[in-house]
């Protein structure tokens, strides 16, 4: 028997595959697997991206209070080491006392600023400011917080960050009026 010779005209078969593939239908049923595997990826990408965004932040806020409050027990400058006379109040508060210095004008009719620091340093990080304020005529109370510097203790748990609660307030208002000593 011969056997039959294959025709150079392709089957009906295949021309019916290859007008499908021309007019984009197979090719697209192609793309919908690639395009399913790279939407998988990209939105893999995004979740991981997202779960690391959601670690990042709840970690931030777990340990929020070490990142705000920086208190240092060591108070390196005093304003007698700049060559001011300063005297150091300690005043009890609770538990704990607060302590601070009272550094008095050469006036003694000046006005007088109540110093309340930021966060980052304690009394002696902002010596240089109050010997400045103290040579523009200026009595100063500057006082650490509770935990700063020779302060005891350390913000109150649920307190407002230092400086927005009344205690400082209400030491300096001990200090103010306790009697004066007579020089």
């Amino acid at each position: 028997m011969p056997r039959s010779v294959p025709s150079a005209k392709p089957s009906r078969r295949w021309g019916e595959i290859w007008s499908h593939c021309s007019s984009g239908i197979l090719f697209s049923a192609f793309m919908t697997d690639r395009r399913s595997f790279a939407l998988r990826l990209v939105l893999g990408f995004i979740s991981a991206i997202a779960a690391v965004y959601i670690v990042v932040v709840l970690a931030l806020w777990y340990w929020q209070a070490s990142f705000i409050f920086q208190p240092s027990p060591v108070v390196q400058t005093t304003p007698g080491d700049l060559g001011v006379k300063f005297e150091k109040a300690t005043l009890p508060i609770g538990s704990g006392q607060v302590a601070g210095w009272w550094v008095p004008s050469q006036d003694p009719h000046a006005a007088t600023l109540l110093y309340s620091h930021g966060n980052a340093n304690n009394v002696g990080g902002n010596a240089p400011e109050v010997v400045g304020f103290q040579k523009a005529g200026l009595n100063v109370f500057i006082y650490d917080y509770r935990g700063y510097g020779e302060s005891t203790g350390g913000p109150p748990p649920g307190a407002a960050p230092p400086g927005g609660s009344c205690y400082p307030r209400a030491c300096a208002y001990v200090w103010f009026s306790r009697p004066l000593k007579q020089a």
